[in-house]
C-alpha cells in the first residue's frame, strides 16, 4: 500500500487547502477581490490536478530505475562471488 504523502490525492488536497487558506487572506488584506480569490483558487485546483500526477510518475518512475540499477548491480557482485568460491572449491 502506497504511504499517504506518496499519492497524488494528498498532494492536490495539500496544495488545495493551502489556497484555501491563503487566498482568503489574501482577500481581508484588500490585495485581491472576491472574484479574483475565486479565479485563483480554480486555477490553482486545475494546476494541481495536472501537475501533481505528472510529477510524482517522473519520481516512481526514477525511483524504480535507481532501484532496478542497484538490484542489477547486488546481482553481479553476487555472481562474482559464486564464481570465485567454485574456482576456490576447485582448487583454481
Amino acid at each position: 500500500m502506497t504511504s499517504g504523502y506518496q499519492t497524488s490525492e494528498f498532494w492536490i488536497t495539500l496544495i488545495t487547502q493551502m489556497a484555501s487558506a491563503l487566498i482568503p487572506l489574501l482577500i481581508l488584506y484588500g490585495v485581491i477581490n472576491n472574484e479574483q480569490g475565486a479565479a485563483w483558487q480554480a486555477l490553482i485546483v486545475a494546476l494541481a490536478a495536472v501537475l501533481v500526477p505528472l510529477v510524482l510518475g517522473s519520481v516512481a518512475k526514477s525511483y524504480s530505475q535507481n532501484r532496478t540499477e542497484l538490484k542489477v548491480e547486488a546481482m553481479h557482485l553476487a555472481d562474482n562471488r559464486e564464481e570465485g568460491s567454485f574456482r576456490a572449491a576447485r582448487g583454481e
